[in-house]
């Protein structure tokens, strides 16, 4: 398994360090770009990335999502300031 996925909402994943930098990130997002044209059609898609996670937003804007808003929110791992990007 290339990556983990959060215990308690089954909503947020990760990639395992072993496997960063290898594209395998951009392939999930493409994966999951598709998908949700398959079942959602060409809706917008919204997700949040912590602001200091650079990798993580440099893979998303490769895949075409752009920052769309900045934002304080508090999760199991405590508060912090998040990025909302978009995919139009």
């Amino acid at each position: 398994s290339y990556f983990g996925c959060c215990i308690k909402c089954r909503k947020h994943f990760c990639l395992y360090i072993d496997y960063c930098l290898k594209g395998i990130g951009q392939q999930i997002i493409a994966l999951a770009k598709q998908e949700s044209i398959r079942r959602y059609g060409q809706k917008p898609l919204h997700l949040e990335v912590r602001t200091w996670n650079k990798r993580a937003i440099r893979c998303y804007e490769a895949e075409g999502f752009k920052i769309i808003a900045t934002k304080t929110q508090t999760t199991l791992l405590g508060t912090g300031e998040f990025y909302e990007m978009k995919l139009y």
